[in-house]
């Protein structure tokens, strides 16, 4: 059962610089994709995303530090199509 594939989404808030710069060095280790600084998405295997979510439990102790993980099926994770990292920022208005 633990060799399930399925599509997770990683997001977390903390005030610590040196926390957020592990935790990105454990999402890109782990193969997830960032869709913004704190926001990761990819595909994991239960095993893995539960070692991972143990990681982000012991690092995120303090009161303001908090994490979300959501698990997504193959269909809900394509449907997503975010699975691609973000590498251009446009602007939405141009100025005169």
């Amino acid at each position: 059962m633990n060799r399930l594939l399925s599509g997770t989404v990683v997001s977390w808030r903390t005030r610590n610089a040196r926390k957020t710069k592990r935790m990105e060095t454990w999402c890109a280790d782990y193969g997830l994709k960032p869709i913004h600084k704190t926001l990761h998405v990819g595909s994991l295997y239960e095993n893995e995303r539960r070692a991972l979510e143990r990681k982000f439990k012991t690092l995120l102790t303090c009161k303001h530090d908090q994490y979300c993980m959501i698990v997504l099926c193959a269909a809900c994770l394509k449907g997503f199509d975010a699975t691609y990292e973000i590498t251009e920022i446009t602007t939405s208005y141009e100025i005169v």
